[in-house]
């Protein structure tokens, strides 16, 4: 069974990870107001943790599931705590701050 988020510009999460296991979300994607909204924008992400794992080791997949519906699956090389920053980045760059 999946978590699931909502996503409507940039977000960042704090998760704990086994080495080797894999996690999956479903990411909704909305706009503003709330409004469900299929993107066909890509996701820029990025995992950081207190194991300074290298961005190769990291393992990130999308599937496009449905309308504004995608599953995020990860995998890490090592346990630990992370973050992991999701932004949208749209045709004129990404929106908002990101990476904060």
């Amino acid at each position: 069974r999946s978590t699931r988020f909502d996503i409507h510009e940039n977000t960042a999460w704090t998760f704990s990870s086994k080495s080797g296991y894999r996690r999956d979300f479903e990411i909704i994607t909305k706009d503003i107001y709330g409004n469900a909204v299929a993107r066909a924008d890509k996701f820029v992400t990025k995992i950081r943790g207190d194991t300074n794992i290298l961005e190769e080791e990291s393992k990130l997949t999308f599937v496009d599931i449905s309308e504004a519906l995608y599953k995020l699956s990860y995998q890490v090389s090592q346990p630990g705590q992370y973050l992991m920053d999701i932004g949208l980045a749209g045709g004129n760059g990404l929106l908002g701050e990101y990476y904060t």
